[in-house]
């Protein structure tokens, strides 16, 4: 049954990030990624071998019923330092046109979380678009450290949408030097 409200899977514990890239295709599993709805729409993920832009697969994100909120994708957290800089690359499509925003996601050293929205807006059709974005991490918020971060795409505002699908690929954070 694919009915789920809030789906996290594997999510892991914080790495480190330096010198190390973050990749996947998704040719396995879906570790180290998460879906997320707010309100009352229903998302749920799974591995694709249908729609695929590397390898022979892909992950496939999807709407299960008519709620409205907002849909998130998103990695696992890895540390961060004030002033580093990352390179954010990843394949979509989805069965119907849509926009969606690339996301970055801060925790603080006080625990609280600062959310970065990349404009502008990116068109998302039937075929597949390689979504670029850079990641410069602040030196504070407010005065507070960013510690950790992860980062991946939103869409907002979604209502009346059951039977929209995304499928993402190719995945790639690497650190800017």
């Amino acid at each position: 049954m694919r009915k789920t409200i809030f789906t996290i899977f594997t999510i892991f514990t914080a790495m480190s990030f330096l010198g190390q890239d973050i990749s996947a295709s998704f040719e396995r599993n879906n570790e180290g990624f998460y879906t997320f709805a707010s309100g009352d729409l229903e998302v749920d993920h799974e591995n694709s071998i249908d729609e695929f832009a590397v390898g022979n697969k892909s992950m496939e994100l999807f709407v299960l019923n008519n709620g409205s909120g907002n849909l998130q994708f998103l990695c696992k957290k890895f540390v961060v330092t004030a002033g580093e800089s990352y390179s954010v690359k990843f394949q979509i499509k989805s069965n119907q046109e849509r926009k969606i925003k690339g996301k970055s996601q801060f925790a603080l050293e006080n625990k609280k979380v600062k959310v970065v929205m990349v404009n502008p807006a990116i068109q998302i059709g039937k075929e597949w678009k390689t979504v670029e974005f850079t990641v410069d991490v602040p030196a504070d918020f407010n005065g507070v450290a960013p510690k950790l971060m992860n980062v991946g795409f939103i869409e907002t505002k979604i209502s009346n949408a059951k039977g929209l699908s995304y499928f993402i690929d190719d995945f790639q954070i690497q650190a800017i030097q």
